[in-house]
């Protein structure tokens, strides 16, 4: 009988060890969302200073509901001088409230090493040098743009989100937003 008492005992008591080996192995816990998502941007504004005269020009796009529904409110066309170079500061903005608007330019430059303003002009004489950079990639909020003799095209600006796979190349990641200037050089 004491034997059986023991051997009872000794079962129960491995059958426990291995419910509790088992049920420690299982993950409960719920992982958290990602920290670093894409920012919801209304207006981006190319800020432009001519080398030679130092004039100022400031270029908008302003779409208030960023979903395609409305046409957007703001949508300029880049005009520049032939055979001049201008430094650009990028500016991102959420006016969708007009009582509280964000400022993402800010949170893109703390997440500089997840973000890349990508530029493509196209059919222009038109060449961006961005110049600035995080520890390792470039980022562009700042940039270098030289133009070439008169022609006109577009000019593709690119906010790419690159959360852990920025590369210092545009394919990696999701656009944060993109807009298609009309672009003049004369």
């Amino acid at each position: 009988m004491y034997k059986l008492i023991i051997k009872s005992v000794l079962l129960f008591a491995c059958f426990s060890a291995i419910f509790l080996i088992v049920e420690s192995c299982v993950d409960t816990i719920t992982p958290p969302k990602p920290s670093n998502e894409g920012e919801f941007i209304t207006t981006m504004k190319v800020e432009l200073k001519d080398s030679a005269s130092g004039l100022l020009l400031n270029y908008y796009f302003r779409d208030m509901d960023k979903n395609g529904v409305n046409a957007p409110l703001q949508w300029d066309t880049i005009k520049l001088f032939s055979n001049r170079t201008y430094t650009c500061v990028m500016k991102f903005l959420n006016e969708a409230n007009p009582n509280s608007i964000t400022n993402i330019t800010n949170e893109i430059l703390a997440e500089q090493q997840s973000h890349i303003i990508c530029f493509e002009p196209l059919g222009a004489n038109l060449i961006v040098q961005r110049t600035d950079k995080d520890t390792t990639f470039e980022v562009g909020l700042s940039s270098k743009w030289k133009t070439g003799s008169n022609s006109s095209g577009n000019l593709n600006i690119t906010l790419m989100h690159q959360a852990g796979v920025k590369n210092g190349s545009c394919s990696p990641g999701v656009e944060d937003i993109k807009v298609v200037y009309p672009l003049v050089i004369y």
